[in-house]
């Protein structure tokens, strides 16, 4: 990699503290003007891009101190931007399908576009047996999946809003049998769709967009129609 501040091309098997923490700095200063630590393969300004590919090369052969593995993940440097990538678009299919009954998306969506790529990539024999295992655990049944027209047919279309609706309101039902009280936070890592969906009932009571029919069902129940701030507030004092 290119030294900070000289003009030759070295390869070190590490580097020395000074030298880390003059391109630490800078990678600090990457996040400040781009908002993330994980600098493309093309960057090359002060090195930074081959800084980062040795960081993760280093920590996946563990020889990278847990100093600096703890330094580099508090400014959110990612060992491993391409899992990490894919985690978050399994999450978001995990929330789609919470939301809409179905794993479907539509091939013009950026998820569609995903969850083709797990079907080509499925299909060549390249994805792994544990993104297969969690695609198929959320109903993604991969195997059965095709990527033409039929993929479009009405069996895969999303359900009505009114079954979403439903559906929700019965996991409602269940946490108040759970907890006692209808005190869903804003932050549920339990369900995170279903936190979504309660916090847009509230929204739409407030601003009058929620129908009189949903209103009545909810209050019939015993919703708490608070602000999330005081809810949150309120979950954490149980």
């Amino acid at each position: 990699w290119r030294r900070p501040g000289g003009s030759s091309s070295t390869r070190k098997s590490f580097l020395n503290e000074e030298e880390w923490e003059a391109v630490f700095q800078k990678l600090l200063e990457y996040k400040i003007l781009h908002g993330d630590a994980n600098v493309p393969q093309k960057y090359d300004k002060d090195g930074l891009s081959s800084f980062t590919q040795y960081m993760r090369f280093y920590y996946k052969v563990g020889k990278l101190s847990s100093d600096r593995i703890e330094r580099l993940k508090i400014i959110g440097f990612s060992f491993n931007p391409n899992e990490d990538r894919w985690n978050c678009k399994f999450e978001e299919l995990k929330r789609h399908k919470e939301m809409n009954g179905t794993c479907y998306v539509s091939k013009h969506e950026e998820l569609g576009k995903w969850t083709r790529m797990q079907i080509t990539a499925f299909r060549k024999g390249s994805l792994t047996e544990e993104r297969k295992k969690r695609l198929d655990e959320i109903g993604f049944d991969i195997a059965h999946r095709k990527i033409n027209k039929s993929n479009d047919d009405d069996s895969n279309k999303k359900v009505s809003p009114t079954e979403v609706w439903d559906a929700m309101f019965n996991k409602l039902l269940q946490f108040k049998k759970e907890h006692g009280n209808t005190l869903v936070p804003e932050f549920y890592p339990d369900d995170p769709a279903f936190a979504l969906w309660i916090g847009s009932q509230r929204v739409k009571y407030h601003n009058g967009s929620l129908s009189r029919e949903y209103a009545d069902r909810l209050n019939d129940v015993g919703f708490d129609w608070k602000s999330a701030e005081m809810i949150d507030q309120e979950f954490l004092n149980l």
